[in-house]
């Protein structure tokens, strides 16, 4: 064991000499312009060096000992874990300081109505570009929103493991993310929003619909019209409101029913 231990330390050992060795030569041949102004003025003896360093380099990057590619296992991410892969960014609810102190009384009580399944946005009622520009977003983000109609046609929202106080967001536009949302009222951190900012809010339920606000100003509600319709209306800094019209897309499913709070 002893003598196989020191076989394993010359290797490594010889190993650092050449990769050390290597680099050495690597930067000789960028700094060899400086050292020597001369081969500025003489381009073709700065070839010669060059040539003549390079298939040192080469020898010595052929003895240094190659490794083997890691192989993925699923604990590590790999294998064929198409949810791992969907899934780019998950966001856990981070408490912070309990209950937001400007926080709005509640304009009616809570009823909560079963917002799960798959919808997808067909729709914006209002100027989503002018409320894109009151939210700050910089000109190469709202051309590129542009350019892809703001996501008509391609934002999905996927809402599943819904109880009285919580629920999973899913959403793959503009970039995929998966939200664990506390309906407590409690001031949380989600992350960015696809401005970059932070994503801090409360979240809780008004009637029918789930609200959120940021330091007690309205940030969205999201609300059913109908049974096949959800709406998600999005709010600036000065009260306007720009809406995402989403339909169902597995209609029947499930209804508006109710959920006992």
């Amino acid at each position: 064991w002893r003598g196989r231990r020191l076989t394993m330390d010359t290797a490594s050992l010889i190993a650092s000499v050449l990769s050390a060795a290597r680099d050495c030569l690597a930067h000789a041949l960028l700094w060899l312009p400086e050292v020597h102004p001369d081969l500025r003025e003489k381009p073709e003896g700065l070839a010669v060096a060059g040539a003549a360093l390079v298939p040192l380099l080469l020898l010595i990057s052929s003895l240094l000992p190659t490794r083997a590619p890691r192989k993925a296992s699923s604990e590590s991410g790999g294998g064929n874990n198409w949810k791992r892969a969907r899934v780019v960014k998950t966001v856990a609810a981070t408490p912070l300081l309990g209950r937001s102190p400007s926080l709005p009384p509640p304009t009616a009580l809570p009823r909560p109505v079963d917002l799960t399944g798959s919808w997808v946005n067909v729709s914006i009622r209002g100027d989503m570009h002018a409320y894109m520009v009151s939210m700050g977003a910089h000109f190469l983000v709202r051309q590129e929103a542009k350019a892809q109609e703001f996501g008509v046609g391609k934002m999905r929202n996927v809402i599943s493991r819904q109880s009285n106080l919580h629920l999973l967001i899913e959403m793959n536009f503009p970039f995929v993310q998966s939200i664990e949302l506390e309906l407590d009222g409690r001031e949380r951190e989600y992350g960015t929003d696809p401005f970059g900012r932070s994503l801090r809010y409360c979240a809780r339920w008004e009637g029918a619909e789930l609200v959120a606000y940021r330091g007690g100003v309205l940030l969205w509600k999201r609300a059913l019209e109908g049974k096949h319709t959800m709406l998600w209306h999005l709010y600036d800094s000065a009260g306007t409101r720009v809406t995402r019209v989403f339909a169902r897309e597995q209609p029947g499913t499930r209804g508006t029913r109710a959920l006992r709070y």
